[in-house]
């Protein structure tokens, strides 16, 4: 009997990456536009330019990983300004900036930790398997 491993995390951010959306419309058609529903909105928004952006920083053979790394970590910090800048959250571009950056430096590094050990969990699995197949 053939082991199914299936990972359902991808199905997860799939269902996410078209819920979010629906659901969006939805509340906007049932429920008139409201001020939470426009932060959602724009998070959402920018969360889709991120994952882009991750794409194409990440998905070029070109690019070095610190060439990615300048070009994505900048660009998303980029993204989540404009971000809390269409949501309000300052009064000001350098209140906004000192507020954002530290935070933005925290949750930058736990996700490019976490991604990195799973990498690595991943190249450890695979050279398992090639060893064994020696």
């Amino acid at each position: 009997m053939k082991k199914n491993s299936m990972n359902l995390f991808p199905c997860a951010l799939t269902g996410i990456g078209y819920g979010i959306p629906v659901t969006l419309l939805c509340m906007t058609i049932l429920g008139g536009w409201q001020e939470p529903l426009g932060e959602f909105t724009v998070w959402t928004v920018a969360s889709a330019l991120i994952g882009i952006l991750s794409g194409i920083a990440f998905g070029s053979e070109k690019l070095t990983l610190p060439m990615a790394l300048a070009i994505h970590g900048s660009g998303t910090f980029a993204i989540v300004v404009g971000a809390c800048r269409i949501c309000g959250y300052a009064s000001s571009f350098i209140r906004l900036f000192t507020g954002v950056f530290p935070v933005f430096l925290i949750v930058y590094a736990a996700i490019y930790g976490i991604n990195y050990f799973l990498i690595k969990q991943e190249e450890k699995r695979i050279n398992a398997a090639l060893n064994s197949q020696n």
